[in-house]
């Protein structure tokens, strides 16, 4: 059966990096509990990594939900969505960092505003498909 040789991959991709997101959050979490004071820019960076790399892991698995339930011709249409929206957010973070911080946005601070901003927005998005998905 070909079908399921497919299936079979297609498992083992989706545990690969499933478990590639466990290592990323952990690690990150790991980082930002052993860093204090909290007030030093690096500090605040691991933790604002923590936070983002929770946020997109959440992200991923809301995703692929999605397109899981989804039929097959509408996944490619939600694919083309979700590429579009993280360009989208990452030039609207970035460009809300550079207006916050000014200039290149080459500091600790506006490197940490943007990660919050991108933060933010992940976790927006994954509320936005969460809820489309119970409509379902």
């Amino acid at each position: 059966m070909p079908g399921a040789a497919f299936d079979l991959k297609r498992q083992v991709f989706m545990l690969r990096a499933l478990i590639g997101s466990f290592v990323l959050v952990y690690s990150a979490v790991v980082a930002a509990q052993e860093c204090e004071p909290a007030s030093s820019a690096l500090c605040v960076q691991s933790r604002l990594e923590a936070s983002y790399a929770r946020a997109d892991a959440d992200l991923n698995a809301e995703y692929k939900k999605a397109m899981t339930r989804l039929p097959k011709v509408k996944r490619a249409e939600l694919r083309e969505i979700q590429r579009a929206w993280i360009l989208q957010r990452d030039g609207a973070c970035k460009a809300q960092a550079k207006r916050e911080w000014g200039g290149q946005c080459n500091t600790t601070w506006c490197v940490n505003a943007e990660r919050q901003c991108q933060t933010e927005q992940t976790e927006s998005r994954t509320k936005q498909l969460r809820k489309e998905g119970s409509k379902q």
